[in-house]
């Protein structure tokens, strides 16, 4: 299986907006971490990006993860490669989020993006 078959099976569930982004990004990390070495070297130790909906979430949540405390609310989940924004479609978006998302975004780690997904808050009604 190539990464484009991964995003091709990614880009065609349903319902992929409801929670699924972030499980997407972790399953096209993955991917890329087991076969493509070269790939995974255009990512930060934070690779996943979170946007939000306004500044006044993003400053909310901001805050509280300053704080330790886990964020309560995540719009939308990307890959973060080499200041582009990577979605579950596996296309390279780096100013096209922005229609829909406040610019500013918060980074996260594979492990805490994961203990995010695994909370009771997760929005995913796939």
């Amino acid at each position: 299986m190539e990464f484009r078959d991964v995003c091709r099976i990614l880009s065609s569930t349903e319902n992929i907006h409801e929670g699924g982004c972030g499980i997407s990004a972790i399953i096209m990390y993955r991917w890329i971490k087991k076969h493509d070495r070269k790939y995974l070297e255009g990512f930060s130790e934070k690779p996943f990006a979170i946007f939000f909906d306004d500044r006044e979430e993003f400053s909310y949540n901001s805050e509280i993860s300053k704080n330790g405390d886990r964020i309560e609310d995540i719009p939308h989940v990307v890959l973060h490669h080499k200041e582009q924004h990577l979605f579950f479609d596996c296309r390279q978006k780096s100013h096209e989020i922005f229609r829909w998302y406040h610019p500013e975004c918060l980074f996260f780690t594979e492990n805490e993006i994961l203990s995010l997904i695994n909370s009771p808050g997760w929005k995913f009604w796939i």
